[in-house]
């Protein structure tokens, strides 16, 4: 593939040398010289992180940066490129290529069995990365949209009789279990595709490492002794944030408010002045996308796009060097 950029562009993975290269383009941080300190502890630190951060630049004049990242279960997560304001789209689309191969270079020695590209459809170079994407064979996997919740989290009173209790009140065996049995017949995240091994996707949520993963918050629908419903949530008390990670019933006690009840009770719980609440949920999944209207979600007309490309880079490259 040819780029009509100038040959003598260089993509940097960015370390101590290089690091003012990531700060010359916007959109800058409030606290720039925070970040950058951050991000120098981060080259520092002798324990490997898994968030590496590339430049495109001819010299020291800056074109584009990115920020990739290896997720828990080793699928490579890339985000659209950052560019810099004077760039015509050519020169965008050409950087795009060149940036996203690099990168998948980078990688190309570990098993990558799931590439992500996600990004906001309002990224104003969205349609420029989405190309890039295309062009080294990703596929499509899910649209989702971010809704944002609009009403005061008070809880309506319900006539069906069940129980919620925290989730630290259960084994993580049981919670694996109660999450599987909520995922038949259903989809309830943009990134649940049918190659994904759904104890892995609960490992994910369990793992201490992740802001997911505080059980003493979870939410579980009990009927007698059978639990029915899951609710994990996400809070960032800095930003004053918080999600609705995954939301699930059992399929036998669907249709029977316990989604909403599950709801109803994490913003009750919840109930802080300034705490934003937010839910990501797959454009496909109408039950849960009316699920979380009617419990005070409205849209807000962002959407959360997955490619996948299954396969790893290093088997491909073999598989396409073999004689024929």
């Amino acid at each position: 593939m040819t780029h009509a950029f100038p040959p003598s562009l260089e993509i940097s993975v960015i370390d101590r040398r290089n690091i003012d290269l990531w700060f010359q383009i916007g959109p800058k941080p409030a606290k720039a010289q925070a970040a950058r300190d951050r991000v120098l502890a981060n080259i520092s630190s002798n324990t490997p992180h898994n968030v590496v951060r590339l430049v495109a630049h001819q010299g020291f004049e800056t074109y584009a940066r990115i920020a990739t990242e290896i997720d828990p279960r080793g699928r490579l997560q890339l985000w659209p490129p950052v560019f810099a304001d004077a760039l015509s789209v050519c020169q965008k689309k050409s950087i795009a290529g060149l940036i996203l191969n690099r990168t998948l270079e980078l990688f190309s020695d570990i098993e990558i069995k799931y590439g992500e590209a996600r990004f906001l459809e309002s990224h104003p170079d969205a349609s420029v990365w989405r190309g890039a994407v295309v062009a080294d064979r990703f596929e499509f996997t899910a649209a989702a949209a971010i809704l944002a919740h609009r009403r005061s989290a008070v809880t309506r009173k319900t006539s069906i009789a069940r129980s919620i209790t925290g989730g630290g009140h259960f084994t993580e065996t049981g919670l694996l279990d109660l999450y599987l049995a909520c995922q038949t017949d259903t989809m309830d995240r943009a990134d649940n595709d049918p190659l994904i091994d759904l104890r892995a996707d609960m490992a994910e949520f369990l793992d201490p490492t992740e802001p997911s993963a505080d059980r003493t918050i979870w939410l579980v629908a009990t009927e007698g002794d059978e639990p029915i419903g899951l609710l994990i949530p996400q809070i960032d008390r800095e930003t004053r944030l918080g999600w609705i990670v995954y939301v699930g019933v059992t399929k036998s006690h669907r249709g029977k408010r316990v989604g909403t009840a599950l709801i109803e009770r994490c913003l009750a719980d919840h109930d802080v002045p300034g705490l934003q609440w937010n839910a990501m949920v797959d454009l496909i999944n109408a039950p849960s996308m009316k699920l979380h209207r009617s419990s005070g979600f409205a849209d807000t007309f962002d959407r959360f796009i997955t490619y996948r490309k299954p396969w790893s880079r290093a088997a491909d490259d073999s598989a396409a060097a073999a004689p024929v």
